[in-house]
């Protein structure tokens, strides 16, 4: 059985997801927009995202005429005829629908579940956490320990700045808020 990989946190990547937050709520501002727009044109809702992401003018023409096609001639135009009585011009809907392809291929790894009428965030709070890489587990718990020792060793002998560690343990340690920490940069990478 293989032995479980522990996995010590560095924090929270916190500038990264409150940029994801922010993206996915306008992401979701812009599907109650066009939902607003289905149910004022057509009644009803979306019943297929990933088609109306896809072709919207097509799939919204589509559903208005599955709907009222039976209150115009067969051979009408079935996009003018969604646009007119619809109110709303093509250039508004793909701008809108644009503006949600935009955000969702910019949340990447992050990016909203889309199942047929339903949109389920995909932001994660834990996937922003920062940990440290599996191979430097072991040297991060002994970094750890020589800053431990250290400030302990400084409190009985009051040792001068610690900038001869800082030199001596390069690149594993770094200066952040004026005390000397294992480099998030170090034990992240590989």
């Amino acid at each position: 059985m293989a032995k479980a990989i522990e996995k010590i946190s560095l924090g929270l990547d916190s500038k990264n997801y409150e940029a994801a937050v922010k993206l996915d709520a306008k992401l979701f501002e812009q599907i109650k927009v066009i939902d607003a727009i289905v149910s004022k044109s057509i009644g009803g809702g979306v019943d297929d995202y990933n088609t109306l992401l896809d072709n919207p003018i097509t799939y919204l023409s589509e559903l208005y005429w599955a709907r009222f096609g039976d209150k115009f001639p067969s051979n009408a135009d079935r996009k003018e005829t969604f646009l007119r009585q619809s109110n709303f011009s093509e250039s508004q809907i793909l701008s809108i629908t644009d503006s949600i392809q935009g955000a969702i291929s910019k949340l990447r790894n992050h990016k909203p579940v889309i199942e047929g009428n339903t949109i389920t965030s995909g932001v994660n709070k834990e996937a922003f956490e920062i940990t440290v890489h599996k191979n430097k587990v072991q040297a991060y718990k002994l970094i750890k320990s020589v800053l431990r020792d250290y400030k302990s060793l400084s409190a009985l002998h009051r040792f001068p700045q610690s900038f001869h560690l800082q030199r001596m343990y390069a690149p594993m340690l770094e200066m952040r808020g004026g005390m000397l920490k294992p480099s998030r940069q170090w034990f992240t990478q590989a």
